[in-house]
C-alpha cells in the first residue's frame, strides 16, 4: 500500500513538472509548436538483486584523531575486538625551572590523566581496569611515501609483564565528564628531576625529551574486559607533582601533553561466521554468514553491495528517475545490537573488483528507525547519480559496487557494530527501487 502512494505521488510530482514546463504565459513566444507531443508514465521496477557480502579493509589510519579508545568487548556475531591507544608527550613548560636559584624540586608523584569522551562500546557495569605501559621502541610516524601516518595494524613493542601503573574502575560512567587519574612509577618522574637538575640535554628541546621518553600504550586487562571507553585525546598527559620547601610548602605541578597518538585494533574472529577474512580484496558473501553482513569501526569490517542482475539496461523509452537503495537492520533479539546506538547515517562509497574505498565520491544513507517494535528498521540511500552512471554506457559492470560504512571520521575512532539482513533473508530483503519515467510518442 505504501508502496503505491508513493509512486502514485511520484506520478503527481512529475505530471505538475510537465505541465509547468511546458507553459509559456507569453503570446510573443511560439516555443516547441512543432515538436512531437510526448506522453510519460512513471514505472517502479524492484525485481533486481541487491547481494551484501562483508570486506575487511586491509589498514585504517587511526593517527592523530580526537578519540582514545581503550577496552575489548566481545559481540557473538564479529567476535573479540580490542583497543590500544599509543601516545608519547611533549616537554612540559617550564620545565626547567624545577631547577632554580640552585635548588630543585622535591619528587612527589608522577600521574596520567584523562577525560572521557562520552564513547562507550560494550558492558560498561562489570569494573573496567586499564594500565599504563612504556614503550620500549621510539612512537613516531610511518611514511608511506605520501603522508605520515599510523594505522589500526600498526604496533609497537613494549613489556606487557611490567606495567608503570593501573587503575580500576568499579563502575565506569563514560557518558559523564568524568576524569581518572592514576600513579605510576616513580622512576620516570625522578629521571625528569634528575635531568632538569643537571641541565641535560635531553630537555633542550621537544625532539630530544621524545626520543628519550619513546612514549607510552594504554591497554585494558583484555581477559576481564567487557567494555571499549573513549578518552578525549587531546586531555591525556602525564602530571609530575613536586614541591619546595621554604617558610611554607610550596607544591607545583608540570603537565606533558600528548604528542603523537593513534589506536591499535586488534580483533579476533575466530569461531565466527567470517574468520577467514584476511585481505581486502576478498569477501564473504552473506549467504556464507547467516544471510547476514556487517560493520565495524575501527576494526575495518565494511559491507560490500553488489547488483548481479542488472546487466543490460534494456528499457526502450525510458529514462532513470529515481534508483533508492533500502537496507534493513535484524531486531534487536538476533543481532545483539542496540538500536538507539545505531548512528544516523552511514556512508556509501563506490569500489570495484579489489574492494577500492573511492572516498572521492559519497553517498549518505539514512535510518529509518522503529525504535518501539526494534525490528523493521532501515537506511535508505539515493544512489540515483551513481547508478545513472553505471547506465550511462547502457551495460552495467556487474564488477562495481559499492562500499557501506561509518563516516571516515568515525570509522577510524569507534568500534560500533551495525548488521544488515542479506539478500536470502525471507523477510525484510535488502531492496532496489528503480523510477522510469517512460515516454510514448503519439
Amino acid at each position: 500500500m505504501k508502496k503505491i502512494i508513493y509512486l502514485i505521488g511520484v506520478i503527481l510530482i512529475v505530471s505538475e513538472w510537465m505541465i509547468t514546463s511546458c507553459s509559456s504565459g507569453s503570446d510573443d513566444l511560439d516555443i516547441g509548436s512543432s515538436l512531437v507531443q510526448l506522453k510519460s508514465t512513471v514505472l517502479l521496477v524492484d525485481t533486481f538483486s541487491v547481494n551484501l557480502s562483508t570486506v575487511k579493509l586491509d589498514s585504517i589510519p587511526t593517527s592523530d584523531v580526537d578519540e582514545a579508545m581503550i577496552g575489548k568487548y566481545y559481540n557473538k556475531h564479529t567476535g573479540s575486538l580490542e583497543m590500544l591507544h599509543y601516545f608519547n608527550v611533549k616537554e612540559a613548560s617550564g620545565i626547567n625551572n624545577i631547577r632554580y636559584n640552585d635548588e630543585t624540586d622535591i619528587f612527589d608523584s608522577l600521574t596520567v590523566r584523562m577525560t572521557y569522551s562520552h564513547y562507550y562500546a560494550g558492558d560498561t557495569i562489570q569494573p573496567f581496569e586499564m594500565s599504563l605501559y612504556h614503550l620500549t621502541k621510539e612512537l613516531d610516524y610511518i611514511d608511506d611515501g605520501s603522508s605520515d601516518y599510523l594505522y589500526n595494524t600498526t604496533s609497537f613493542p613494549y613489556d606487557p609483564t611490567t606495567p608503570l601503573g593501573n587503575i580500576t574502575v568499579k563502575v565506569p560512567k563514560p557518558v559523564q565528564n568524568d576524569t581518572l587519574e592514576f600513579r605510576i612509577n616513580d622512576t620516570i618522574g625522578k629521571e625528569i628531576i634528575q635531568m632538569a637538575s643537571e641541565n641535560s640535554t635531553v630537555l633542550e628541546s621537544n625532539d630530544n625529551f621524545m626520543k628519550y621518553m619513546k612514549g607510552f600504550v594504554l591497554k585494558t586487562n583484555s581477559e576481564n574486559s567487557k567494555a571499549i571507553l573513549g578518552f578525549t585525546q587531546d586531555s591525556i598527559r602525564l602530571k609530575l607533582y613536586t614541591h619546595r620547601l621554604g617558610l611554607v610548602k610550596n607544591e607545583r605541578k608540570y603537565e606533558f601533553f600528548s604528542g603523537i597518538s593513534y589506536n591499535q585494533a586488534i580483533a579476533d574472529r575466530s569461531g565466527t561466521s567470517f574468520d577467514s577474512l584476511s585481505e581486502q580484496k576478498t569477501e564473504i558473501s552473506s549467504n556464507l554468514t547467516d544471510t547476514l553482513s556487517y560493520i565495524q569501526g575501527s576494526s575495518g569490517i565494511v559491507t560490500r553491495i553488489d547488483f548481479p542482475t542488472m546487466g543490460r539496461s534494456f528499457f526502450e523509452y525510458m529514462s532513470l528517475f529515481k534508483a533508492q537503495l533500502i537496507l534493513y537492520i535484524p531486531e534487536y533479539i538476533a543481532s545483539g545490537i542496540d538500536y538507539k546506538k545505531l548512528p544516523s547515517t552511514l556512508t556509501l562509497y563506490p569500489t570495484g573488483t579489489n574492494n577500492t574505498l573511492n572516498t572521492s565520491s559519497s553517498i549518505t544513507a539514512t535510518l529509518i528507525s522503529n525504535q518501539e517494535y526494534n525490528e523493521g528498521s532501515y537506511y535508505v540511500a539515493d544512489i540515483t547519480s551513481w547508478m545513472s552512471s553505471e547506465l550511462a554506457h547502457d551495460t552495467y559492470n556487474t564488477s562495481d559496487g559499492l562500499l557501506l560504512t561509518f563516516p571516515m571520521s568515525t570509522l577510524q575512532k569507534e568500534s560500533d557494530i551495525v548488521i544488515f539482513k542479506g539478500h536470502d533473508n525471507k523477510e525484510y530483503t535488502p531492496k532496489l527501487n528503480l523510477f522510469y519515467l517512460k515516454y510514448d510518442n503519439e
